[in-house]
């Protein structure tokens, strides 16, 4: 039988964490396929202390095409620690319909527990979508032969140990280009790619000055991967990956990350030469016909350091209204209210769509005509973060307020980005607005406005607080004259 060898990454240094609960779970890496294709059902128990007398359900309306595969291993998230071991199975259906897979059967920690079932929609296509070989644990198609990597987790007399570990656990890093301009952004992934059974952990993080960072994957969302390495097929799991807004032109340096791996072999005693396939090694081994002993290596591996060259924005065609902005953009602008009355407050809001530097850009420049007053904007953003350059919209909402009725005109607000696909600045312009003052309870005195401070809006009104406070204080003081004048005798 296939034992597949998977890995262990702790994605950072962690201060602890809490164990998972004891689970028992059926996973299927898909719940529809065509006719012509594969599916693969993996049977994990996780935090088990002890396991035996695992039995797999018949599989009825499938083929059984490879299994049971051998997986272990730990995962942390959001600082709990689940340890799983499990045993998976590559299925091809006999025909389509909707065919139930029952659960396996196992006695966990003394008691005997069924997993749960899962249902296959199996449709009269003959392919649902391209697949590979399967990673069962994971859900990932992956095309590393089984008895290719299981061959890499014994050690035979003679075989360096270091250049086995280096030749088969790398820690790299990609970008996504080497030059770039001012707030263009660039995609830094950091990875570990392993075909040996290890354990890892973040000994140094790498250094980002010079950018502003956004990490565009979560970890508990993220699914490893595979990749080809110098002709080898590697799993790939990402320590961290970020998309990088450089501040300033000039020449950077990313850091390396280093990792601290644990890996652990299986040393023989005897060179297997041609006798029997890796797949009976390994099943020799685990039925103690095969001499060999446990060895655990500990070795440090960093990424290789990568260069980044920023080129500053061009001086020529800058328009005199720039402001960092970079990227691809759209621009409008728009009132909540049409009319209100004098003193009540409108809010004309600025809309600003595209990818680019979206959060490092500023409130737009706003001249406010004669009659108006204007007040700094509140901002909202709207972004995806997972994709580069980040996409979205940002929404600046300005309060204004207008002392006497009549007809006021918002001349248009113009912004302008650099687009560094045409290498060339851009100008935008909204259209202007028309707000409308008109007569209104607000013109009126309000005693109960004016003690309250409220708007109509429901929005405190200093302008009535600033004008009442002074009367208030000047009343105030004439109380206390008035108490405090002495009674003359008559």
């Amino acid at each position: 039988m296939y034992r597949k060898i998977l890995i262990l990454i702790f994605a950072g240094l962690l201060p602890g964490w809490l164990s998972a609960q004891l689970s028992f779970s059926t996973l299927l890496n898909e719940a529809s396929v065509g006719k012509d294709d594969y599916v693969q059902v993996s049977f994990v128990i996780a935090n088990a202390k002890t396991i035996s007398g695992f039995v797999a359900p018949n599989f009825k309306g499938f083929s059984v095409v490879s299994g049971p595969n051998l997986q272990s291993g730990m995962s942390i998230v959001n600082g709990v620690l689940t340890k799983y071991e499990g045993k998976s199975y590559v299925l091809k259906p006999n025909a389509p319909g909707r065919i139930t897979i029952q659960g396996a059967t196992a006695v966990i920690d003394g008691k005997k527990t069924q997993s749960n079932n899962v249902v296959v929609t199996v449709s009269d296509q003959p392919s649902g979508q391209p697949q590979g070989n399967l990673n069962p644990l994971f859900g990932q198609r992956d095309p590393v032969d089984d008895d290719e990597v299981n061959e890499e987790y014994f050690l035979k007399p003679g075989e360096s140990i270091p250049l086995k570990i280096r030749e088969n656990l790398i820690v790299k890093l990609d970008v996504s280009k080497t030059t770039c301009y001012e707030g263009e952004p660039i995609v830094a992934t950091y990875k570990l790619c392993s075909r040996l059974k290890s354990e890892s952990k973040v000994t140094k993080r790498p250094s980002l000055g010079g950018f502003s960072v956004y990490d565009m994957l979560q970890p508990d969302t993220y699914q490893p991967s595979v990749e080809k390495i110098n002709g080898k097929f590697f799993n790939v799991h990402v320590i961290r990956k970020v998309q990088l807004y450089p501040i300033q032109a000039g020449t950077y340096e990313l850091d390396a990350v280093e990792l601290e791996n644990t890996v652990r072999f299986v040393k023989l005693e005897i060179e297997p030469g041609n006798r029997s396939g890796m797949e009976q090694l390994l099943q020799e081994y685990m039925n103690g016909m095969v001499e060999g002993k446990p060895e655990e290596h500990v070795i440090t591996l960093s990424s290789k350091p990568v260069t980044i060259k920023v080129l500053p924005l061009p001086e020529e065609g800058r328009p005199a209204d720039f402001d960092g902005a970079v990227g691809s953009f759209s621009f409008k602008s728009s009132l909540l209210r049409q009319s209100v009355t004098p003193n009540e407050t409108a809010t004309m809001q600025v809309e600003l769509n595209g990818e680019g530097n979206l959060p490092l850009i500023n409130e737009p420049s706003v001249k406010w005509p004669s009659g108006l007053e204007g007040f700094q904007s509140r901002v909202t953003e709207n972004t995806d973060k997972t994709v580069s350059p980040i996409r979205g919209l940002k929404l600046f909402s300005f309060p204004l307020t207008a002392a006497k009725t009549g007809l006021y005109t918002l001349p248009s607000v113009s912004f302008s980005y650099f687009d560094p696909k045409a290498k060339a600045y851009k100008s935008l312009k909204t259209d202007s607005l028309t707000l409308i003052v008109k007569p209104g309870v607000a013109n009126k005195p309000n005693i109960l406005k004016a003690l309250t401070g409220k708007r109509e809006d429901g929005g405190f009104n200093w302008s009535i607080l600033f004008w009442l406070l002074p009367v208030l204080a000047v009343a105030a003081l004439g109380i206390v004259f008035v108490k405090k004048k002495p009674v003359v005798a008559r």
